[in-house]
C-alpha cells in the first residue's frame, strides 16, 4: 500500500556490491590467465567520439572527420562506373 524507499535503497546497495564483486573476479581471472585488456565497446567509443566532437565544436571550430573515399575538399565526386553518372 505504501511505498517503502528503504527496501529499494537496500536492494540497490546489494546489487552494487554484487556488480563490484563480479568485476573484481573477472579482472582477477583475466590477470591470472594472462589475457589482454579488453578494448572499449562500441557504445563507449561512440560516446567518447561524440564528447570529443562536442568539445571541439564548442570553441567555434567545426570538427571534421576524414572518411575513406571522400574528396579532400569535401565536395562530392561523381562515380564514373554507375549509370546515373552518364
Amino acid at each position: 500500500m505504501y511505498e517503502q524507499s528503504f527496501y529499494h535503497g537496500r536492494i540497490t546497495e546489494i546489487e552494487l556490491e554484487q556488480a563490484t564483486r563480479r568485476a573484481e573476479r573477472a579482472r582477477a581471472l583475466r590477470e591470472r590467465l594472462g589475457l589482454p585488456e579488453r578494448r572499449d565497446g562500441l557504445i563507449r567509443r561512440m560516446r567518447a567520439a561524440l564528447a570529443a566532437r562536442r568539445a571541439g565544436s564548442a570553441g567555434g571550430a567545426r570538427a571534421t572527420t576524414a572518411r575513406a573515399g571522400s574528396s579532400p575538399a569535401g565536395r562530392e565526386v561523381p562515380c564514373t562506373d554507375c549509370p546515373a553518372a552518364a
